[in-house]
């Protein structure tokens, strides 16, 4: 397949990038386990990106598609089990903001608990699940496990503040509430400035 050189297209046309990778795949080649998360990864990092929203219905119809194989290699235990699930949660939720279908949202959640029931100890199912509890309107809880995912994070955020802020900015970017989005984003603006300075002081100390 040419899933490499559509890369260089995600950005500047993501549409072209898309139809790439759709042609990647076919009948012939959806068993293939790798190539079905190649495409659902590349496919959901378009929607997740700005320049991808332009062809959210057309990429969340085509990660319809797949997504019963997503199931199947999930239940044949998959050795990318960990990915497999985060592929399928994202997939849940881009389903739902494109077409506002509350049965996907459902999904998410009865996915997010499957996937922390099977394996409790990865950052990023806390972070997805609270995405999704800030989509149901939960936002306490949201802001809460996305915290949590953050605290458990060793190679990502870590605990930082600023980057938990800016994780919780984009759920609320995702849910359309513009205010929260700019007040989270505004957070982790002042922490990073307050970190520089600080550290500048000290330096200069």
């Amino acid at each position: 397949t040419n899933f490499n050189y559509y890369v260089q297209y995600e950005q500047s046309n993501p549409v072209v990038a898309l139809n790439g990778y759709k042609n990647g795949i076919s009948m012939d080649t959806i068993y293939d386990s790798d190539l079905v998360m190649a495409f659902a990864d590349r496919s959901v990092f378009l929607l997740e990106n700005s320049f991808g929203q332009n062809i959210g219905e057309k990429a969340v119809g085509e990660l319809l598609k797949i997504k019963p194989f997503l199931y199947k290699y999930i239940f044949e235990k998959s050795q990318r089990i960990n990915n497999l699930y985060e592929i399928l949660i994202r997939t849940d939720e881009w389903l739902y903001i494109v077409r506002k279908d509350p049965n996907y949202l459902n999904d998410m959640e009865k996915d997010i608990n499957w996937a922390i029931a099977f394996n409790p100890n990865i950052p990023v199912f806390y972070q997805l699940k609270g995405e999704m509890e800030i989509l149901q309107n939960k936002n306490n809880e949201g802001e809460k496990d996305i915290k949590i995912g953050c605290d458990m994070d060793n190679l990502g955020c870590n605990g930082n503040q600023a980057e938990s802020y800016k994780i919780i900015g984009i759920a609320y970017y995702k849910k359309g509430d513009m205010a929260s989005t700019i007040k989270n984003f505004q957070n982790a603006l002042d922490i990073d400035y307050n970190s520089r300075k600080n550290g500048l002081s000290f330096t200069l100390g």
